[in-house]
């Protein structure tokens, strides 16, 4: 496995005996590969949805207290033009619900997303090419095999011609 840091390029070779092998073992590679980056971005999704949801649960219940609060000042305190302390204790109620209201609509913007992106059935990556037998037979290499089995003969000859012409000229003198 390569992986080419400047495109992000993701290379998978596999060398057996059998070229058809190689390109099965590549294929189920990239499939058992793809199915689980399938099924973790479900569960990443699935995850997040239920943390979304209690989240919903959690902000509708405290909005709901906050609407009560303010609804209960309002009906003990129908006056308070007159009076500042009133004033502000309104104003920090109706900013409580306000809040409240916002994150509720952010969380429930963000389920939609969600189940939308839940739905779809997209790969983050993309499979350029599937794994073939090659063309012509990459290992061994041959060539090198045949050079290297003449260039060691040859010094083992070479060797063996000095070994025997230096006792035949030791016998001689």
């Amino acid at each position: 496995v390569y992986q080419n840091n400047d495109t992000g390029l993701i290379t998978i070779t596999m060398q057996t005996e059998e070229a058809q092998l190689s390109a099965d073992i590549v294929n189920f590679i990239t499939e058992a590969v793809s199915e689980y980056i399938k099924t973790e971005i479900k569960h990443r999704s699935t995850l997040s949805l239920d943390f979304i949801e209690q989240r919903l649960l959690a902000t509708k219940q405290e909005l709901t207290l906050a609407e009560n609060d303010l609804q209960a000042f309002r009906e003990k305190n129908r006056n308070i033009v007159n009076s500042p302390s009133l004033i502000l204790t309104g104003v920090r109620l109706e900013r409580n619900v306000a809040v409240k209201q916002e994150v509720f609509i952010a969380l429930e913007q963000q389920k939609e997303i969600e189940l939308i992106e839940g739905m779809k059935d997209e790969m983050p990556f993309a499979i350029l090419d599937l794994g073939e037998k090659p063309i012509r037979h990459s290992s061994p290499n041959r060539m090198k095999i045949i050079l290297a089995f003449f260039l060691s003969s040859f010094a083992v000859l070479t060797s063996l011609v000095l070994l025997f012409s230096k006792k035949k000229t030791s016998h001689i003198t």
